[in-house]
């Protein structure tokens, strides 16, 4: 009699020996490594963790604990008051037409208005030279670079009073031509830009006021930036240090993890420090990038859109930028104004943010980048500057 046999599915390690399933999961289990560790910029956590073990290696401690007067766990899990309803998108009072389209309309028109006003002193001052020429030809005075005065393609003008005379005649009234264009135009553009600097004020009327301090969280914060500055300052190896920046970074994050905002604000301006002593103390700007990226980044929710105190979003933005500049991560300075335009794109602090991206998009060869950037500029005070530098670009753009 023959045995029944029993057939058992294939083992898990079995079928991934067949090659096609094999490559399938190698290739998944590469991707996934690459986006968790290769991609950039890195999650916030993996770079945290970078951090704490430079940290661990270089102060030789496996911990960072230190005493530290935390609010109670009521106060920390106190949640932020819930937002206001949205406000509808405000229209000028004179145009009736909203921020965008004025904006553009705005553009246009200084556009033209400067251009005709660069030609008209191109024209004065070509005429200014004919009338000195004219005067030498009407006392008999050589004459021959009248090509070159006059633009004209043809090499042999003829020399005559009467030929600089009908020159100067066209140039007049070119310059007359371009001053109606520019009256006309300048008052099409008054109310627009009425109608621009009216929102621009309503918007900086309705930006949050800054976020008042806990005392007793603020004076703990301070004692103890005071002892990790006392210990580094009379440090004589880089593991005092290095510990300082952990215990300050410890704290930090336990701020940072809580509801509160007032209290995540102080985990904020602790990070900071930790950057700072990073740079100053440790002298690595490699560290202070990585603080950077890995608590500040995360965290500019926290920071408030207007007025010029320690977290705003201009400070906060401008240290981070320099923090990375000087670890030469330019990529990085890039993805913080990005982050800083993503936050507040509509305060007038974001067009200065838009100014420095431009700037670096064209120092890094990218044009059409840079002229993207400016074209966003929403600021009506800085539209001369900015319609020259677009003007420029994009005759640089047409010579390429």
């Amino acid at each position: 009699m023959n045995a029944k046999t029993t057939v058992r599915p294939p083992t898990l390690w079995k079928s991934l020996r067949t090659p096609a399933l094999l490559l399938t999961v190698v290739a998944a289990m590469a991707g996934a490594a690459y986006w968790t560790f290769l991609r950039e910029p890195s999650p916030a956590w993996l770079v945290r963790w970078k951090v704490t073990s430079f940290l661990k290696k270089h102060s030789g401690k496996s911990n960072f604990e230190t005493p530290f007067k935390f609010p109670s766990a009521a106060e920390m899990a106190k949640k932020p008051a819930p937002p206001a309803p949205p406000v509808p998108t405000p229209v000028g009072q004179r145009t009736k037409k909203t921020f965008e389209v004025l904006k553009q309309e705005f553009l246009d028109l200084e556009l033209v208005i400067q251009g005709r006003s660069r030609e008209n002193a191109e024209f004065a001052d070509r005429a200014t030279q004919l009338r000195t020429h004219l005067a030498r030809l009407e006392n008999g005075q050589a004459f021959t670079n009248l090509a070159n005065l006059t633009n004209a393609p043809a090499p042999n003008l003829p020399m005559t009073v009467s030929s600089v005379q009908q020159i100067l005649v066209d140039l007049t009234s070119k310059i007359t031509t371009n001053q109606v264009v520019i009256a006309e135009k300048e008052i099409v553009v008054a109310p627009i830009r009425e109608d621009l600097e009216e929102i621009q004020r309503h918007w900086a009327a309705q930006q949050p006021a800054a976020i008042a301090e806990l005392p007793e969280l603020a004076r703990a914060q301070v004692e103890l930036i005071s002892e990790a500055r006392q210990k580094m300052q009379a440090a004589n190896t880089y593991n005092v240090i290095y510990n300082s920046i952990g215990q300050e970074l410890w704290v930090a994050g336990k701020l940072l993890n809580t509801e509160n905002p007032v209290i995540r604000q102080s985990g904020l301006q602790l990070a900071r420090q930790a950057a700072r002593d990073a740079m100053e103390y440790a002298q690595n700007p490699w560290l202070a990038a990585r603080i950077v990226q890995g608590y500040g980044w995360p965290n500019l929710d926290l920071g408030t859109p207007t007025g010029n105190g320690p977290l705003s979003l201009d400070n906060l933005l401008n240290e981070m930028g320099d923090v990375f500049q000087q670890a030469d991560e330019i990529a990085n300075v890039i993805h913080t104004y990005q982050l800083q335009l993503k936050l507040s794109p509509d305060s007038q602090r974001a067009d200065m943010t838009r100014f420095r991206l431009a700037m670096i998009h064209e120092q890094n060869g990218d044009l059409n980048q840079a002229l993207s950037t400016l074209r966003d500029i929403k600021n009506t005070n800085s539209v001369r500057w900015v319609t020259q530098r677009i003007t420029a670009l994009e005759q640089r753009v047409k010579k390429k």
